[in-house]
């Protein structure tokens, strides 16, 4: 029940109101009555906000809060599904949803994306994962070799990397060999990794829907190789760089390579490895010539982002109150000359994606 001394009800409205009630007669104030429980009693609630002021609550809630407000009524959900509400909140907590979808409304976006988020496990299932050439759950289609090497498991102590991407899942559980399992289709493919000479220690570090990539490490010396394996073709290629390699990342039959020294390189598996140029690209006159870039490729066509970062030591020989820290986007086509900028951020990191999209948006 509702209490009419708290706020809402004015006292000299109140007093109105008492006297109002006290003049009417027993007669009618039965039909008052009746006519009291016939009505239905709405209070203002979040639908009836301005989105203005749900802007203004949206910084003191998290994503589970957003998921909650959602799910109270269709009212509740619409609020929250305004184009200036979804645009806050999906530059929060879905950087770059908006810029990969620019001619979608943002309410729409939102609800979508927290759709997924809400989504639940319709199933869930517990197996025991081997290195068997074929598992009750995978099946292997290609012709089983006469003889596999005996898993000992005397290396499974050592923390090996796992891998993802559009379905796939490849774990190392040797040095010699990488399983990739194929989630949707249940097919097993095993990867058996060939000598080298000298003998080097395979690492597995990124897949793609057609790709694996990997490290090839000596405790003696830093190699200058990437194997890359073709899931469809089953063929190994050697990646040959100018420096060692720092870092890779790949998609569909492309791979990057940064090499220790800074050195982009971009290769094919049909094609051949093109150094990237980077003379043009803008960065703090005191910044270190050798400066590893971190890359990814872009989504849906064959641009390629390298972004450099650069701290408040790199920027300042001195230190100051505020902090500032930079970072650098270049920005490569194959038809274009490279777009790179430096752009300087009061302690904002965490927005560090979305400018990185927004760079590549005003390069197009």
């Amino acid at each position: 029940m509702v209490d009419s001394t708290k706020p809402g009800v004015f006292p000299e409205r109140r007093n109105e109101l008492n006297r109002f009630i006290s003049s009417l007669s027993p007669w009618e104030l039965l039909y008052m009555r009746q006519k009291m429980q016939q009505t239905t009693i709405k209070l203002a609630g979040l639908e009836d906000m301005p989105p203005e002021l749900i802007c203004l609550l949206e910084p003191h809630l998290e994503l589970r809060d957003v998921l909650s407000c959602q799910l109270v009524s269709k009212a509740w959900s619409g609020a929250w599904s305004q184009d200036g509400v979804a645009y806050q909140v999906c530059n929060r907590y879905f950087p770059g949803l908006m810029e990969m979808h620019p001619f979608e409304a943002f309410g729409r976006l939102l609800v979508d994306a927290l759709n997924k988020r809400r989504r639940e496990h319709s199933s869930k299932r517990l197996i025991r994962w081997n290195t068997n050439w074929e598992t009750p759950i995978f099946q292997n289609p290609s012709r089983r070799p006469r003889s596999i090497p005996l898993d000992t498991g005397s290396e499974h102590s050592q923390q090996y990397p796992i891998r993802y991407v559009d379905g796939k899942m490849a774990w190392q559980p040797r040095r010699d060999l990488v399983i990739v399992d194929d989630l949707n289709t249940k097919i097993r493919q095993r990867v058996v990794c060939p000598r080298l000479e000298p003998p080097l220690r395979y690492q597995l570090v990124a897949l793609s829907s057609q790709l694996v990539v990997f490290f090839t490490i000596d405790q003696e010396h830093e190699t200058h190789v990437v194997p890359v394996y073709h899931l469809e073709h089953r063929q190994f290629k050697k990646i040959h760089l100018p420096s060692p390699v720092a870092q890779c990342c790949v998609d569909g039959d492309r791979v990057g390579a940064v090499t220790k020294t800074g050195q982009i390189i971009v290769w094919t598996w049909n094609g051949k490895s093109t150094q990237l140029d980077l003379e043009g690209v803008s960065t703090p006159p005191d910044s270190s010539p050798h400066l590893v870039p971190g890359l990814f490729f872009h989504p849906r066509d064959g641009t390629v982002f390298a972004v450099w970062f650069y701290g408040p030591a790199l920027l300042y020989s001195c230190a100051r109150q505020v902090q500032r820290c930079s970072h650098c986007v270049a920005i490569f086509n194959v038809h274009r000359k490279p777009y790179g900028g430096l752009r300087t951020y009061p302690q904002l990191l965490q927005r560090l994606r979305l400018d990185i999209i927004q760079a590549s948006k005003s390069g197009q």
